[in-house]
């Protein structure tokens, strides 16, 4: 597991004589941050039986396979792609492509370092990647869920704050009708958060009810929002940063 930082913005100003330097602002990545153990920094794998229950249990009963079988599903080492959490046959998978390079099973394909789940057979049971708030603070959470199977399925998904849901959406594939083809479902939100605040990402079998067709996968990144105040000095060091090299052109 690694953790995954990405910036909004790094400066080094010289301005005059001073250096000032701005710090990276830190993120996390679903896939960028997959993780062997549970939790997994801010990250956690589960799954629970009922996301419309507001109460729902978060079951963190799963083990951490590294090299997954597929399909039918099983820790066995047949892909030497495909890692994951794993919970018993035909119950809710977290699974993912530790390579570089796209993976296909000849029904469904995982591109390079992605992440995806798989909900259970006795719906309803939901797999669970929650990511949990280590401050208090504005983030903005963006990514897409998507399709991944390349016959007839269909996913409900969803994305719940503290166990409420704040995003539903449908993926949708039928290869014999192209109208009914809906291959990502992208959101954007911007939340203030409390330190502790629960983030969990899911998927559910959608309308036809098809275990056996029910991977979907997902990319989503979270990003602390540089508060007003720090963008108010980036303002004022840029200027000075300008007005230095003015000053010294007209020298």
């Amino acid at each position: 597991m690694y953790r995954t930082v990405r910036t909004f913005f790094v400066l080094t100003l010289t301005v005059g004589l001073g250096i000032v330097a701005l710090p990276a602002i830190a993120g996390w990545d679903v896939s960028g941050d997959f993780g062997s153990t549970n939790p997994s920094g801010a990250w956690s794998y589960g799954w629970t039986d009922d996301i419309t229950n507001p109460a729902y249990r978060f079951n963190y009963d799963g083990e951490y396979v590294p090299d997954l079988a597929l399909y039918p599903g099983g820790p066995g080492g047949a892909t030497g792609a495909i890692e994951g959490w794993w919970y018993a046959f035909a119950s809710p998978s977290i699974l993912h492509n530790k390579t570089n390079a796209q993976w296909d099973s000849g029904w469904f394909s995982m591109r390079a370092n992605e992440v995806a789940m798989h909900p259970g057979v006795y719906a309803p049971e939901f797999p669970l990647i929650r990511w949990t708030a280590p401050a208090a603070g504005d983030y903005l959470i963006s990514g897409k869920f998507l399709q991944q199977v390349w016959m007839t399925s269909t996913n409900d998904v969803h994305i719940l704050l503290n166990r409420t849901s704040i995003f539903d959406g449908l993926i949708w594939y039928d290869p014999s009708d192209p109208s009914q083809l809906i291959e990502e479902a992208p959101f954007s939100l911007l939340l203030t958060l409390a330190q502790g605040d629960k983030i969990d990402f899911t998927v559910g079998l959608g309308p036809d009810r098809d275990f056996s067709m029910g991977l979907a996968a997902l990319q989503a990144s979270i990003d602390v929002v540089p508060e007003p105040g720090s963008m108010m000095m980036l303002g004022g060091l840029l200027g000075s940063a300008g007005l230095a090299l003015l000053r010294r052109k007209s020298r």
